[in-house]
């Protein structure tokens, strides 16, 4: 149950997502037929710059403070289902956020002057996307689906309730437990191979934006 839980609220998220970006676009290219042209493209750039730095802000947060902290200052089950219930929010904002950066540059910079720097840009952030999307609706619930499992094969031998790392020696024996992890190792390391490429790409955006401040 826990997994069809997970699985749907990430749709959900998906759902959030794709309707609040249409929402926006459709506002968006109506801004040629409002009287003040300068105010529609100030408002482009704005929403730019907003969804790359707050995606940029909760990506370094989450990533690089709030997942060590909470490690460290939790018991492992405890910590596991909080990430479980955070990463489904958290990637759903970050396709959003995505989202609204590409349709917002490609409406301040329109594809019949695009030069190589625009495309690479592009490709900067379709590839943040990616990786985002990918994390939310691939890995992130197939992670939590096999941490479920896990987590019941360590509780019957009594781990869990401690800090840190879980001392998974106690269940060398159980090769059911040992594929379990293993897979999970598999899958968690894709996943944080994304997020950390997402993070550095998204970097570069906002080094590209910072040297185009009056100008996307």
């Amino acid at each position: 149950f826990f997994f069809f839980d997970m699985a749907f609220s990430t749709w959900r998220y998906i759902q959030i997502s794709v309707l609040c970006s249409a929402l926006l676009l459709a506002y968006l290219l109506d801004a040629p037929n409002r009287e003040d042209e300068t105010l529609s493209e100030e408002l482009v750039n704005f929403l730019h710059l907003l969804s790359c730095s707050l995606w940029f802000g909760v990506q370094a947060w989450v990533t690089f403070f709030a997942g060590i902290v909470l490690y460290h200052s939790l018991p492992s089950h405890i910590f596991g289902y909080l990430q479980g219930r955070i990463f489904p929010v958290y990637f759903g904002l970050g396709s959003f956020l995505c989202f609204a950066a590409i349709v917002t540059f490609l409406l301040a910079n329109p594809f019949c002057v695009w030069s190589i720097t625009e495309c690479s840009q592009m490709m900067i952030l379709l590839f943040t996307l990616t990786g985002t999307v990918l994390n939310e609706i691939v890995f992130e619930p197939k992670i939590a689906h096999i941490m479920v499992q896990c987590q019941m094969k360590e509780k019957e031998r009594g781990l869990g309730g401690a800090y840190g790392k879980v001392d998974q020696s106690i269940l060398q024996d159980d090769k059911e437990y040992v594929q379990l992890r293993r897979v999970f190792r598999r899958l968690h390391s894709a996943s944080v191979f994304l997020n950390l490429s997402g993070f550095l790409a998204m970097s570069c955006h906002i080094w590209h934006l910072s040297t185009h401040l009056l100008d996307l």
